[in-house]
């Protein structure tokens, strides 16, 4: 994966431990959200695709090489492991995203909804994947 810069994030540290780079695009998306939703909801895509990344990593799906990230959201190996409510919440960050990165104009509405979109995502794969316990978890 490429790097990311370190950014401290307020609601995602508890995925620093073992996702480095999920707590850190999270964090950038935070920092941004009131005064350029467009980065965050780019950002919020980007945390999006290593998630799916992770999930694919973790457990050896297959996939094509070269997959767009549509692809591998609809991939059946993908759809048979993740729970509906995560996969819909994984395309919303996806068309969201896209649209930001296009230039379509974006509010800090969309960019805080699909925050707490994104926390909910990193619960379930720190709970699934890193035996997380999210009992121990704040509210976000």
């Amino acid at each position: 994966m490429d790097r990311i810069d370190i950014m401290q994030s307020q609601n995602f540290e508890f995925l620093r431990g073992t996702w480095p780079e999920l707590a850190s695009l999270a964090g950038f998306a935070e920092h941004y959200a009131y005064l350029d939703p467009q980065s965050a909801l780019t950002k919020l895509r980007n945390f999006a695709e290593r998630s799916v990344t992770i999930v694919y990593s973790q457990l050896g799906l297959p996939r094509p090489p070269q997959a767009a990230f549509m692809e591998q959201l609809t991939n059946a190996s993908f759809e048979a492991v993740t729970p509906k409510v995560i996969i819909d919440k994984l395309h919303a960050l996806r068309i969201h995203g896209n649209k930001a990165a296009h230039g379509d104009k974006v509010t800090e509405q969309s960019a805080l909804w699909l925050l707490k979109e994104s926390f909910d995502i990193g619960r379930w794969l720190w709970a699934t994947y890193a035996n997380g316990n999210i009992q121990g978890l704040t509210d976000y």
